[in-house]
């Protein structure tokens, strides 16, 4: 008889206070801040004809594989399901982000680096990428480890649309 009467109390507390694993008031409203800046991020590429796409046959082909920009298909692919956690498949949109801006920067003909530096270069497995692309691929590592969703946004911005090459 008493379990009969406690479990509706139970229920009634749980869905008034939560559970212990029931994210904060303030986990949750940093949690919509972070979905709502990547949105913004996202919707921002798309303006310039990027498409964005998840999980295609590269990344089942390539377990290693987090993402890659294809500039002849204007096409950002996410190989999601090769991430450990949001906060990387995040991390991944940035970086991939930063690479349209560096094609932006070079007039699509290629990329060039945002910041005329190699101070980058010694970050990212070389093994990775042809020498060439050293360069690009370790700003992009860079500014995506370094700059939130809106920060990427705006550099995609001055690069894409005002070409403001500062």
């Amino acid at each position: 008889m008493l379990k009969h009467l406690l479990t509706p109390l139970l229920i009634i507390i749980t869905a008034t206070f939560g559970t212990a694993n029931a994210e904060t008031r303030e986990e949750r409203n940093l949690r919509v801040i972070r979905e709502n800046h990547q949105a913004i991020l996202i919707k921002t590429t798309q303006g310039l004809g990027v498409e964005f796409e998840f999980n295609n046959y590269k990344c089942e082909n390539n377990k290693g594989m987090l993402g890659y920009w294809s500039p002849n298909e204007r096409k950002i692919v996410i190989c999601s399901k090769n991430h450990v956690n949001d906060a990387e498949v995040r991390n991944t949109i940035r970086h991939e982000v930063i690479h349209v801006a560096q094609q932006c920067k070079a007039k699509h003909k290629g990329a060039v680096a945002l910041v005329p530096q190699t101070v980058f270069a010694s970050d990212i497995p070389a093994h990775l990428y042809p020498v060439e692309q050293h360069q690009t691929e370790a700003e992009a590592r860079w500014f995506a480890n370094n700059y939130g969703d809106l920060k990427i946004a705006e550099i995609l911005v001055r690069q894409c649309v005002l070409n403001i090459n500062d």
